[in-house]
């Protein structure tokens, strides 16, 4: 693994660019340009020009992670809307959290992160960032060895955010911050918590379901706390377990073949029948 660092202020980010060190402030075109096997970092010393980033930047578009809480420049993934892969095993795989004045403009493109533990999103301080994300796509898979890992909102709008089944026994994904997302996408099986007294909004009707041998957790993250999911009415819910959720929505949400494990409002929550086969192991 090797560190690539702009610098030069604007310019394309493509296979060929001229604007990599392999340290921070580092002479212009002194490093290649970043590989699957490299961490990106946009600093305060990358100047304060807009970076494109091109449909390709290497020959898999993937790098280990992307850091730039202190850029103070634009980061433009509109133009080309590539589909950026994440390497890196540990988190953050991208990381906008910090206090730069910096513009993150995400387009429609997808990133699908694979981190093993922490925030693989991180937008925790959002201080001094204008962010452009209601068209992209962010793809968070669970991990391989049992952690959480976590979605840190930072309280901002996104487009799609779609969470892979769980691959792992034990492993969780947790949203925290009170966001905004056009749509939420879980595949079976899953375990997905909000921060206790967060506020989620879903603005297109979802559909979550498992089945009797693939099922669904849906809950806060274990206080009395209720988290709020403010969805679209349509939305619905099967073969999961529901626990600490306010739905706010006219209509509420029904979730069949599921399990009410308590301090849930406006919902209609019915068990799996005599003999249908599904069972629960909470946590799992």
């Amino acid at each position: 693994m090797a560190s690539r660092f702009w610098v030069g202020s604007s310019g394309p980010w493509n296979t060929s660019s001229n604007n990599w060190a392999a340290t921070d402030g580092g002479a212009a075109g002194s490093a290649t340009a970043p590989t699957s096997v490299d961490t990106v970092t946009f600093s305060s010393q990358s100047g304060g020009g807009t970076v494109t980033v091109a449909s390709s930047i290497n020959v898999s578009n993937s790098v280990q992670s992307i850091t730039c809480g202190s850029f103070t420049g634009t980061l433009d993934f509109s133009v080309n809307n590539p589909s950026i892969a994440f390497t890196l095993a540990t988190s953050p795989n991208f990381s906008i959290s910090g206090t730069g004045t910096r513009v993150i403009n995400l387009g429609s493109a997808t990133f699908t992160m694979i981190g093993n533990n922490g925030s693989v999103w991180d937008a925790a301080t959002t201080t001094n960032l204008t962010l452009s994300a209601s068209l992209a796509t962010l793809v968070v898979n669970t991990p391989t060895n049992g952690n959480t890992q976590t979605f840190a909102g930072g309280g901002l709008t996104y487009g799609t955010l779609s969470i892979g089944a769980r691959n792992a026994s034990g492993s969780q994904i947790g949203v925290t911050g009170n966001n905004t997302f056009n749509t939420i996408g879980i595949a079976a099986p899953a375990v997905v918590t909000f921060a206790n007294g967060s506020a989620q909004t879903i603005s297109s009707a979802f559909s979550w379901n498992g089945s009797s041998s693939s099922q669904l957790g849906i809950s806060n993250q274990g206080s009395d706390s209720q988290v709020t999911l403010t969805c679209q009415s349509g939305s619905v819910i099967s073969w999961a377990y529901v626990r600490g959720v306010l739905f706010s929505s006219g209509a509420g949400v029904t979730a069949t073949n599921s399990f009410d494990m308590g301090r849930n409002t406006n919902a209609t929550i019915t068990p799996p029948a005599v003999g249908s086969g599904g069972g629960f192991v909470i946590g799992s």
